[in-house]
């Protein structure tokens, strides 16, 4: 109680590191929703990624990421390691980037135990 933190500021409404802010606090300082209010929730928008399970790849694939919202964008990622910009507000699709990854010489993924996205990460040189 009483001591500020020495997190980088950011926006309340960003979420630019997998627990909030870089020291992880998991918290949002927004108020907009409430438990009295939750339960009138219902979805703005859904989005598919298109990144299917391919024939050559392991039996368990998945998206398991916590997205970042940073800058106006909503970053998400895929089991295949695509990396997708979201307008928040709408769920449009901005951009996307598809490394192609690579089995590094094998013939198919199929000897990976599981193709999964935990997340992606957010770099501010300024910060």
């Amino acid at each position: 109680p009483g001591m500020a933190s020495a997190a980088p500021t950011q926006a309340d409404g960003d979420w630019n590191s997998y627990g909030r802010s870089a020291f992880g606090d998991r918290y949002s300082p927004l108020a907009q929703i409430t438990p009295e209010n939750a339960h009138k929730l219902v979805p703005a928008w859904t989005f598919r990624t298109g990144d299917i399970p391919g024939p050559g790849d392991p039996g368990e694939t998945t998206a398991e990421n916590t997205p970042l919202k940073v800058n106006g964008m909503l970053y998400v990622c895929t089991p295949h390691s695509q990396v997708i910009a979201l307008d928040p507000d709408t769920g449009k699709e901005i951009w996307r980037f598809d490394p192609k990854i690579s089995t590094e010489g094998a013939a198919n993924f199929k000897g990976w135990a599981h193709m999964t996205c935990r997340g992606v990460s957010y770099h501010d040189d300024a910060v």
